[in-house]
């Protein structure tokens, strides 16, 4: 990438992570001590900007839900865009590649915009989530030998902070970037226990990758966020998350890197997991909230009375009151389902579950093909990616950006074992 066009991204991505860290330092002075430390995270990358795309992308993938960036919108989108066009721009050699991540973030886009169409209360165009799809083709083709290491290497980091934020919110006290639900759980940057959970039972393989690999410094980050992200699935109370979090921890550890002919283990540890009952593992743990059985319900009626296209995207709480026996006005009528997968099935119907199949099977498939199951960084997502998806069974959360980076890391991982002579000798960004 051009110098000018990493001075340009350095800069947006910087305004970025400095008024996320002052307006919290401006909403609870005891978070001072993040001042200093943001100076120097603003120091390292001025010094390294190669670290500059694999930081931004496990900032807004991880660290910045919709709580806290919806003021931050604008610069989060002009920045993922930006960085987009300028890779894109210097894709050419990565031909089938693009196409791959063209083809996948497709795959999840048609059904939004048709959904968005014909949506509960009007037409309207999913703007927020179609800027969160670019995460997908981002991480695919900026995120290319080296750089999948050092997102890798970003993602623990983030992993990190969650953690630590989500313990701090429950044991010290909570904070407008990491707020307790009404039952004194750790709700993370989403204000959802179960987004926070789900976030972080997927970046435990991420964690181990690092633990159990060459000394020094990043091992011991990889330790540290492990433990972090164990601690931050306690403090939101879900057992599930732990149980699937364990999982993929497992697999990854007992899974050869010349795997061969068993490079679906990771996704069949958790199936095996989901053949239990799920009231069984969804059990919570002590102070988490009760279960809500109705609002499956809810979303089952949604998507049987719009089986095509869903109410549309972000329209599930609008919907939630034609469909419940509550009043519009009553105080917990726009309730969320405990299940992510649910919630997409409620907003984008069968054609977006359709979507969300091809395009996981798509990249799962390109991966395996490619032997990312055969390197550190691709087994590690991969297993990532398993915990996800068992999680949306059960937990909930609307933010999807981990989703697309996780299938970005595969494409590229993918891709650079396939290409691994001619990857190596274009650099990257």
């Amino acid at each position: 990438m051009a110098g000018l066009g990493v001075l340009l991204v350095l800069q947006i991505a910087g305004v970025v992570s400095a008024l996320a860290v002052l307006r919290e330092i401006a909403l609870h002075p005891s978070l001072f001590p993040l001042l200093p430390l943001g100076a120097l995270a603003g120091v390292a990358l001025a010094a390294r900007p190669e670290w500059t795309v694999p930081g931004f992308v496990a900032l807004c993938a991880v660290l910045l839900g919709r709580r806290q960036d919806a003021a931050l919108s604008v610069p989060i989108a002009a920045a993922a865009v930006t960085l987009l066009a300028l890779v894109v721009r210097e894709a050419a050699g990565r031909r089938e590649l693009a196409l791959r991540a063209g083809a996948t973030t497709a795959m999840f886009a048609l059904p939004l915009v048709a959904a968005g169409l014909v949506a509960v209360g009007g037409p309207m165009l999913p703007g927020v989530e179609l800027t969160d799809l670019v995460f997908l083709p981002l991480a695919a083709l900026a995120l290319l030998g080296a750089r999948g290491e050092q997102a890798l290497v970003a993602l623990a980091g983030a992993a990190a902070l969650l953690g630590a934020g989500a313990l701090y919110s429950v044991a010290v006290e909570p904070t407008g970037a990491f707020p307790v639900s009404e039952h004194g759980n750790a709700a993370g940057p989403l204000g959802d226990t179960g987004a926070l959970a789900l976030t972080l039972a997927a970046l435990v393989p991420i964690t181990l990758s690092l633990a159990l690999g060459d000394p020094g410094w990043r091992r011991a980050l990889g330790i540290a966020a492990a433990f972090l992200a164990i601690a931050g699935i306690v403090a939101a109370g879900s057992l599930f998350a732990l149980l699937l979090a364990a999982a993929a921890a497992c697999a990854y550890a007992i899974l050869p890197r010349s795997a061969g002919g068993r490079p679906l283990l990771p996704l069949g540890v958790v199936l095996l997991l989901l053949a239990l009952p799920p009231a069984a593992i969804s059990a919570p743990l002590p102070g988490s909230p009760a279960p809500r059985p109705s609002e499956p319900r809810v979303a089952f009626e949604m998507l049987f009375d719009r089986t095509a296209l869903g109410v549309g995207p972000g329209r599930y709480r609008d919907a939630y009151p034609d469909y419940a026996d509550v009043p519009p006005r009553a105080p917990d009528a726009p309730r969320e389902p405990e299940s992510l997968l649910l919630r997409t099935a409620a907003e984008q119907g069968m054609a977006g579950l359709v979507g969300w199949a091809g395009a996981v099977a798509a990249a799962i498939s390109f991966a395996l093909a490619g032997g990312a199951a055969r390197t550190r960084s691709g087994l590690a997502v991969l297993c990532g990616l398993g915990a996800y998806a068992g999680a949306a069974l059960v937990l909930g959360g609307g933010h999807l950006r981990l989703l697309y980076v996780f299938l970005g890391l595969m494409l590229a991982a993918a891709w650079t074992g396939r290409s691994r002579t001619s990857i190596s000798g274009a650099g990257g960004i």
